[in-house]
């Protein structure tokens, strides 16, 4: 009678590893599909980077247009440079008073976005 005890234990133990190796298994192929899913097609939410190729058929993306837009600086300033940071134009002014402030603006749409002003150093 401890033999079949023994036995019947093996069995749900075959069964369990069963089970649990299938789970495993299928747990394996939703992560590989989904990581798949997110290679081939970005997310919905988000617009594809820019550069990056179309769908064949599908008509190409048209750069959106703002128009002119003039970002005010104070009178007697100057730029000195522009480079992009985070997807945003950083504009260097040098201000009359010999301070100098960062302009950032959103090159999607054209907007200031802020000023962040560096006061003239006093040494």
């Amino acid at each position: 009678m401890a033999q079949q005890t023994g036995a019947r234990n093996v069995g749900w133990l075959k069964a369990l590893v069963i089970f649990m190796g299938v789970v495993i298994a299928v747990g394996f192929i939703v992560v590989f599909v989904e990581l798949g899913r997110r290679i081939v097609k970005p997310p919905a939410n988000e617009p594809p980077p820019a550069g990056a190729p179309t769908a064949p058929g599908a008509p190409a993306a048209k750069p959106r247009s703002f128009g002119e837009v003039s970002v005010p600086i104070p009178q007697g300033a100057k730029v000195e440079s522009v480079t992009s940071a985070d997807g945003r134009a950083v504009a260097l002014v040098r201000l009359r008073d010999g301070g100098a402030a960062l302009y950032v603006i959103d090159p999607a749409s054209g907007a200031l976005l802020g000023v962040v002003r560096l006061p003239e150093d006093k040494r």
